[in-house]
């Protein structure tokens, strides 16, 4: 939740902010205070959603590793490196952080 609280802050002080979630949604939506939801959606979430635009991005494809590569400005996360089992998703990780170098 760090990093989605962080993005929340730095949205709200002007800057273009991209939430990546998965096919299917981000785990995080179902979060919520005493369970209280908002058209199926985590209190949250919505919360640390404002201000910020959201695309679901399928990693495990070119097409989505590529789309995020052209998203990508500056990455901020409170989870783990992204990873499949081949290594190539946190491949191209390395090369965001890399692209960001600048």
């Amino acid at each position: 939740m760090a990093g989605c609280y962080c993005s929340s802050l730095l949205a709200e002080l002007g800057a273009e902010t991209i939430r990546v979630e998965p096919p299917g949604g981000d785990l995080v939506r179902t979060y919520s205070p005493h369970g209280i939801m908002k058209d199926g959606t985590g209190l949250a979430y919505l919360q640390e959603g404002r201000n910020k635009y959201h695309v679901t991005l399928n990693l495990e494809k070119k097409e989505g590793r590529d789309m995020l590569l052209a998203l990508a400005v500056r990455r901020t996360s409170s989870s783990r490196p992204i990873r499949r089992h081949d290594g190539k998703v946190e491949t191209r990780v390395r090369e965001l952080s890399a692209a960001n170098r600048d």
